[in-house]
């Protein structure tokens, strides 16, 4: 997902739940390791939300 589409898809939560006041998750597949030695990057692959909170679906 480019910034384009991902701030697209952020401004479409938010005009349809009319809030700015809502928390971001991360979301991983499961089994997914990370380094506790350095940093592990994901690629957003999806943003969805429930109302309350905005996840970005994420995979490595």
């Amino acid at each position: 997902m480019n910034l384009r589409e991902f701030i697209k898809q952020l401004e479409e939560i938010v005009d349809e739940y009319g809030t700015d006041d809502m928390d971001i998750a991360v979301q991983v597949p499961p089994g997914t390791k990370c380094s506790e030695e350095s940093w592990t990057q994901f690629v957003v692959r999806c943003v969805s939300t429930d109302g309350g909170s905005t996840y970005l679906q994420c995979s490595k």
